[in-house]
């Protein structure tokens, strides 16, 4: 792979070697410092602005690596979210949590038919599908963060299959979501075909582990490797989820002439936030709503150009 006129698979590859002939010196390389190190034994390039390690900058200069990771990022049609849905939801939202709610009793289930009534035309629409997550959001999220939070189970069950499922499962179009912690496969009818995209959680409590959230960082990429080996195919989608937070990345692969490499990167700088409650819900941030919306088409964009 060329870029900009610098043979990346060549640099990429002499930084692969000196992570070996560290290793064979007896050099010490932690989960939490050296993710970058572990994942070119894996062939997989981690690029994120800004965050890339020294080590790798005496082959990719950091400007480059910066470019890079921005090039790497399928452009996407960014479709807003419409304001006048946002405030109905706010509406709704900040009716369901009232004490003593206006003109009498106000149930999830209430809340839950008049976001449905929101959704038009019966399409998977990228407002149509945050309408349907805000609406399991509502049906099951708990009214109030006990403690430390969820555990990682419900973790997932709860909040995140509620809030990401409506996002990237479309059964029409056999695309299906599995648990734990996520699996994003095409459906053979009954069964499960190639995986096109995978996510790893680490629940509130678990936030500041880096030793563990280094690990889920690892284990995505390889997967999203391996995954993209196997099925051949040009690029995968895959999730971190770190408390309240979560970012998408792409993986992108390239032949180079010593072997399979492949790029992996953000679909955007920002990070979207969980909500963990319905009281949140009451205010969507117009960022979280961005993000979202732009995670969502180059999402669905990339699935349709992953083959």
């Amino acid at each position: 792979m060329v870029f900009n006129g610098i043979d990346i698979s060549a640099r990429f590859y002499d930084f692969q070697l000196d992570v070996q002939n560290q290793l064979q010196q007896g050099a010490l390389l932690t989960i939490e410092e050296h993710v970058q190190h572990l994942l070119a034994l894996s062939s997989v390039l981690l690029l994120k602005p800004g965050r890339t390690h020294a080590d790798l900058h005496n082959y990719i200069e950091p400007r480059t690596c910066d470019a890079l990771s921005q090039h790497n990022i399928l452009e996407s049609v960014y479709q807003p979210f419409p304001d006048a849905y946002k405030s109905r939801i706010e509406e709704i939202v900040k009716r369901l949590v009232a004490i003593v709610p206006q003109n009498g009793p106000f149930t999830r289930l209430d809340a839950s038919l008049q976001i449905s009534a929101l959704m038009e035309n019966g399409i998977c629409s990228p407002t149509n599908r945050i309408l349907l997550s805000i609406r399991n959001m509502v049906e099951r999220l708990p009214r109030y963060v006990v403690e430390d939070g969820p555990k990682e189970t419900e973790f997932i069950t709860r909040h995140l299959e509620a809030i990401l499922t409506p996002l990237f499962e479309d059964l029409e179009n056999n695309n299906a979501t599995i648990q734990p912690d996520a699996s994003i496969n095409i459906t053979n009818g009954a069964s499960l075909g190639n995986r096109i995209g995978c996510g790893e959680v680490k629940a509130p409590y678990q936030a500041l582990n880096h030793h563990l959230v280094s690990i889920d960082l690892m284990r995505i990429a390889v997967l999203a490797k391996d995954a993209s080996d196997k099925h051949k195919l040009k690029s995968t989608f895959a999730f971190l989820v770190v408390g309240m937070f979560h970012c998408f990345y792409q993986l992108a692969v390239f032949l180079s002439f010593f072997f399979v490499q492949a790029i992996m990167s953000p679909f955007t700088s920002l990070i979207v936030t969980i909500y963990n409650s319905i009281p949140c819900l009451k205010s969507p941030t117009s960022s979280s709503l961005y993000a979202l919306t732009m995670c969502l088409s180059s999402f669905h964009k990339y699935t349709r150009s992953s083959t």
